[in-house]
């Protein structure tokens, strides 16, 4: 019973400390500078903006949209299909899915952790990419962020891929009381040379930057094995692919992608 009522006296004492820090340090929204409120509810997101900002509904990834890549049809194209660039050839990818379209808030969001080193916003983006990972994956051996390389990694101090995943085992267990079957292993796909910004390349030349970029150092830890790489965004999808490729040519049996946004 002691025990109990000291639990109880900590836990009362959160919200006030909370609420003290506010008065100190008041949070404001990344977006427009808006000071937030002590309190911001339960949306995950309002910890980061503000309700104005949050005002248009999330742009959740739902169909219809392609089989295997991904790419999102235009509302009243019918059931989900494969489009007509994964019918020509399909890639090594097996199924690519993501919790939001690239647009609006969460385009912002990604922008603001990837390029301004908001890292605060990677607990409330895992959430949404937690639950989207139990939604369309089941049968996973290994959870593999996309890496950087190691210059990219040294000058921006994280990787975005490894931020937004790093909460799933401990959510997985906080939920079902156990520990996941699957594993998260950043440590199995390395980048071996540098590429530049994706950014404003078209899709030839993404194909070429990321050629050979990515190296399975020790191919008996992914031999066999169903792979989920986890990436913040799926635009041409080339950075992906190229992992695929590289962990397909090791001896995976199987790679997924899983993004927080597909562009």
């Amino acid at each position: 019973m002691a025990k109990r009522k000291k639990r109880q006296g900590v836990s009362a004492r959160v919200p006030v400390a909370r609420a003290l820090r506010h008065l100190v340090l008041p949070d404001r929204c990344m977006a427009c500078g808006t000071y937030l409120p002590p309190d911001p509810g339960k949306e995950p997101l309002a910890a980061c903006f503000c309700s104005s900002c949050l005002a248009l509904p999330l742009p959740v990834f739902s169909p219809p949209y392609c089989c295997c890549c991904g790419c999102l049809f235009p509302r009243g194209a019918g059931e989900n299909h494969l489009c007509e660039s994964c019918l020509t050839s399909r890639p090594k990818i097996e199924t690519v899915r993501a919790a939001f379209a690239y647009e609006g808030i969460i385009r912002t969001a990604v922008g603001l952790l990837k390029y301004k080193g908001r890292v605060r916003l990677a607990g409330p983006l895992c959430h949404y990419l937690f639950n989207s990972f139990q939604q369309y994956f089941k049968d996973i051996d290994l959870v593999v962020p996309v890496p950087l390389h190691p210059s990219r990694a040294w000058e921006r101090q994280f990787n975005q891929a490894v931020l937004l995943v790093r909460q799933f085992s401990r959510r997985f267990q906080n939920q079902y009381g156990r520990a996941p079957d699957w594993q998260i292993r950043p440590q199995v796909l390395s980048r071996c040379r540098p590429t530049i910004s994706q950014t404003g390349l078209d899709q030839k030349a993404r194909e070429k930057n990321m050629h050979q970029a990515f190296v399975v150092k020790d191919p008996g830890r992914v031999k066999g094995k169903q792979i989920l790489l986890i990436d913040d965004v799926y635009t041409s999808g080339a950075t992906c692919r190229a992992a695929a490729s590289c962990l397909i040519t090791a001896g995976a049996r199987q790679v997924d992608v899983l993004v927080l946004a597909r562009a």
